[in-house]
């Protein structure tokens, strides 16, 4: 007889909201009268993992109480009237600047009212990030970043234990994904380079910046494209030092940061694409690739965009696939040595920028008039 497979809700519950739904139910579990019988396993395992987020190798649970959105906080728990853990939940979005802050200074004048009580602040992260991008959404040091292998490890160990279907749904759901991010390189092969793929792309950048060959990478424009800035966000006065590399998915970009922009948006935004209009920017992005071109460097390496794009952030070259990806024997991305070659394109457009310094620098004053360099910075 043919094995039926049962669908799991988690792949249509996507969101945050079930997310918190699903924490807050099996913490409930964490209350002494599930300790033993038929729960008893959803009592260790809820234990286990609040233990995990408040940071102590021991909790005995007298009391609990649970409670979803208060004061903006995902989740909420008060244990034993002595310790509070918010939690601030994510999947595939990022904290926004300073709301990590708020959160916690809300809690902080609304519970510890006095030197007993303890507060434990925990941004729990279901897909991947850049370290980068989650120390820039918060001043403090307060908040423990907790992952979805964290909890994948703890609950592994109750995985034939445990057969409620919420918690089976679960754990399957994620246990997949984070075997996903662990076996990315064998999901990327030279004739199907899933680059639609979230959660591929964000292991394979993970990687990369966990090796520093990248420092940042996010969400870009809310197109689930994931990026890479060499320049991490900073403006220059050398104009040379406004190029830099850019992975958009598995393309790698060579890029010119105009420093026009500033923080346009809406019709400040539709004035400054206005603006741009006014500088000969297709004579930048021509001569740019001209000088990365040329070089002994990279002249078989990049190529010209097919279309051309005036935008703040110029891509004026591109490095094929080919050209720095490598795949072994089975046809599966061989990590190191794509790793060495990205680094490699890095070393050389560094020492382009740096040979080609004032010449990159007159190409743009010339087009770019009007503009002093403290305007530029």
């Amino acid at each position: 007889m043919t094995k039926i497979t049962v669908p799991n809700i988690f792949s249509y519950a996507t969101k945050e909201l079930s997310q918190d739904a699903f924490l807050c139910w099996l913490f409930s579990f964490s209350e002494a009268k599930y300790s033993n019988g038929d729960f008893s396993g959803l009592n260790k395992l809820a234990i286990e993992i609040l233990q995990l987020f408040s940071e102590t190798s021991y909790l005995d649970i007298k009391s609990i109480k649970i409670e979803k959105q208060k004061f903006g906080i995902d989740i909420w728990i008060e244990i034993n009237n002595q310790t509070l853990i918010i939690i601030e939940n994510k999947t595939a979005s990022v904290a926004g600047k300073n709301q990590l802050d708020k959160y916690y200074n809300n809690a902080k004048v609304k519970w510890l009212t006095d030197s007993s009580k303890r507060l434990k602040a925990v941004y729990f992260k279901t897909g991947l990030e850049s370290k980068n991008n989650f120390e820039r959404s918060f001043k403090s040091s307060v908040w423990t970043h907790v992952n979805i292998e964290n909890l994948i490890s703890i609950m592994s160990n109750y995985n034939a234990e445990i057969d409620h279907p919420f918690f089976v749904d679960y754990f399957c759901y994620w246990y997949k994904k984070v075997e996903k991010y662990r076996s990315f390189t064998s999901l990327i092969t030279q004739n199907n380079l899933n680059e639609h793929d979230n959660d591929i792309i964000e292991a394979f950048y993970k990687k990369l910046e966990t090796d520093e060959i990248i420092s940042d990478w996010q969400f870009a424009n809310g197109r689930g494209s994931k990026q890479y800035y060499a320049n991490s966000y900073k403006y220059y006065n050398e104009a040379s030092e406004r190029i830099y590399l850019q992975l958009d998915r598995f393309k790698l970009k060579i890029k010119f940061d105009l420093a026009l922009m500033d923080d346009a948006k809406g019709n400040a935004y539709k004035k400054f694409k206005k603006r741009l209009r006014t500088y000969d920017v297709r004579d930048i992005y021509n001569r740019y690739y001209d000088i990365f071109s040329s070089s002994k460097l990279l002249d078989k390496v990049v190529a010209k965009p097919k279309k051309y794009s005036c935008h703040n952030f110029l891509t004026f070259a591109i490095i094929p696939a080919d050209k720095w990806m490598v795949f072994n024997s089975n046809n599966e991305l061989d990590y190191e040595k794509t790793k060495i070659n990205i680094k490699n394109i890095q070393t050389d457009v560094d020492k382009i920028k740096k040979e080609s310094k004032k010449i990159i620098s007159d190409i743009y004053e010339n087009k770019i008039t009007g503009r002093k360099s403290t305007e530029i910075i």
